[in-house]
């Protein structure tokens, strides 16, 4: 009887050590592909700071033409790289926006990719350090100015992290933007952030709608028209009118003259 127990205890003790050596395995796993970085986070991490300031500076400037060309009646498109991007976000964001990343999270950057985004930062907690990304897709509301955000993917190294716990930094920097969101799902069960698009006081004589956003390799291109509020209201009315006539043309019977 002894010489069972005996048994039975050395047993429980190897298999104690099993689960405590496979424990600390998969401790550092994750740990270790916590650690891994994007290859086009850790390429953004080489640029110089003046690199990034003459970036920043173009990104501003393109900004700024931005604001002059929606109050233009007409067509407008605007070009943003995310050289051009990643500029600003290291050296005007901090200036403009501050506080509008956590304080966890440093170095913001960003990958275009073709019909996708990709937003990297660092992240440092008390007992985790690594390297945050979100992919997601942009796309505009065909019937109202919003704009939805849905939101694909998120690891923190190589590492899955539930996309719905981002939803709170999403509200928190949308707060601080002023701006409105609203959570929907898509058909795949992604997370959808439906954001309103703000607008600015000196635009309130105009109309002023993007029509879609682009995302290419490297580049995200923006496109939009401006029309006057008045001028906007007579193409509306007419188009209404036109419209009416037709409907009444159709619905008249077909005359025709008889033959001789």
């Amino acid at each position: 009887m002894k010489r069972k127990i005996i048994k039975l205890l050395r047993g429980a003790t190897w298999l104690l050590l099993i689960a405590l050596i496979a424990m600390m395995v998969c401790f550092l796993w994750a740990w270790r592909s916590a650690e891994q970085v994007p290859d086009y986070y850790a390429a953004a991490l080489l640029v110089s700071p003046d690199e990034l300031a003459e970036s920043g500076a173009v990104m501003k400037q393109e900004l700024m033409q931005l604001e002059q060309d929606v109050h233009l009646e007409g067509d407008w498109q605007a070009v943003f790289s995310d050289e051009d991007i990643n500029g600003w976000l290291a050296v005007e964001m901090p200036k403009q926006y501050r506080g509008l990343l956590p304080s966890q999270l440093t170095r913001p950057c960003v990958d275009l990719d073709l019909g996708r985004i990709n937003l990297a930062a660092q992240y440092t907690g008390q007992r985790l350090r690594s390297v945050v990304n979100l992919t997601a897709s942009i796309a505009m509301s065909e019937s109202d100015d919003l704009m939805r955000l849905t939101l694909l993917d998120a690891r923190a190294g190589e590492l899955s992290v539930p996309v719905a716990s981002l939803k709170k930094y999403f509200e928190r920097a949308a707060a601080k933007l002023k701006v409105s969101i609203r959570w929907e799902e898509d058909a795949e069960k992604n997370q959808v952030a439906v954001v309103s698009i703000p607008r600015q006081p000196s635009l309130d004589e105009f109309d002023v709608r993007i029509d879609r956003v682009e995302l290419q390799d490297g580049r995200c291109i923006v496109y939009g028209r401006t029309r006057r509020a008045d001028s906007f209201m007579d193409w509306l009315n007419d188009n209404r009118h036109r419209s009416s006539l037709s409907k009444i043309k159709s619905a008249m019977p077909d005359q025709r003259f008889p033959s001789r």
